[in-house]
């Protein structure tokens, strides 16, 4: 009930008319209604169907976890970096370790996906690490993209388009209220 003008009152009202003449007549009351649809609401996430034309974008950034190699030789354990690549339409992803998150590492990386990839999406789509992102958008100002990633875009004849910043919700806001 997140659209415009819907209340609870409204839905059961809209529950009693479709339950008349149906399993003898028997409703919730409207104060277990209400109480059973914040429940309902309470184990549904919020989500967004997104549709994704091929070819039309690349989702590209580091996974946040650090993981190790180590040498077979020496024993030595080495931190890498994990790079995702996936495609929009098709989900295919590429993955790789490298050394940082550093310009040349994060280049190195985006040029290996599309190898893997086979070709170029019209845009890549990064999340807002500095290595992409400089300043991220905001207050009516866009986003200030990394100069040698704008080149490496000019290269592949493609576009840099950073995902928007966005904030988790507080845990106490709930995506259905009454």
């Amino acid at each position: 009930y997140q659209k415009p003008n819907v209340t609870v009152a409204l839905l059961y009202q809209e529950y009693v008319e479709s339950c008349a003449g149906k399993n003898g007549g028997a409703i919730h009351s409207d104060a277990t209604f209400g109480r059973r649809l914040r429940e309902h609401c309470k184990t549904r996430g919020l989500s967004m169907r997104q549709e994704h034309l091929p070819g039309q974008e690349i989702f590209v950034d580091f996974s946040g976890k650090h993981l190790y190699l180590t040498s077979r030789e020496t024993g030595e354990r080495r931190p890498v970096e994990i790079f995702v690549a996936s495609l929009g339409c098709s989900q295919l992803l590429f993955v790789c370790a490298v050394s940082s998150q550093k310009m040349a590492e994060w280049i190195e990386a985006n040029v290996r996906a599309l190898e893997y990839f086979g070709g170029v999406a019209a845009m890549i789509i990064p999340d807002n690490l500095k290595s992409a992102v400089t300043k991220t958008s905001g207050r009516g100002r866009e986003a200030q993209i990394n100069r040698s990633y704008l080149d490496f875009a000019d290269h592949y004849d493609t576009v840099i388009v950073p995902a928007r910043p966005v904030h988790p919700p507080a845990r106490s806001l709930r995506p259905c209220t009454s």
